[in-house]
C-alpha cells in the first residue's frame, strides 16, 4: 500500500539522509539526500515496466518540488496512482 511504501521511505531517510559519509582517503565527507518515487500497482497498469515508469515520474516530480513522500503526509495527491 502507499502507507507501507511511505513507511519504508521514512526508514530509508532516517538511515541515510543528512548523515555524513566519509570520502575514501580521508578527503572529508558528504551528506546524502534521498529522492524516492513511490507507486503502487493498480488495475490501470498493464506491466511492471509501467509501474517502474510511474515511480520514476513520481521521483522526478518529487525532486522538482523537493518533496519525498513520507508516512506523515496527509495529502496523497502527491502520489500518482
Amino acid at each position: 500500500t502507499e502507507r507501507q511504501a511511505a513507511l519504508a521511505v521514512d526508514r530509508l531517510k532516517n538511515e541515510v539522509q543528512g548523515k555524513p559519509v566519509e570520502i575514501a582517503g580521508g578527503k572529508g565527507s558528504v551528506s546524502l539526500v534521498l529522492s524516492v518515487g513511490v507507486a503502487t500497482y493498480s488495475d490501470r497498469l498493464s506491466s511492471e515496466t509501467e509501474l517502474f515508469e510511474l515511480a520514476d515520474r513520481n521521483m522526478y516530480r518529487n525532486k522538482r518540488t523537493k518533496k519525498t513522500p513520507t508516512s506523515e503526509d496527509e495529502d496523497e495527491k502527491n502520489i500518482d496512482r
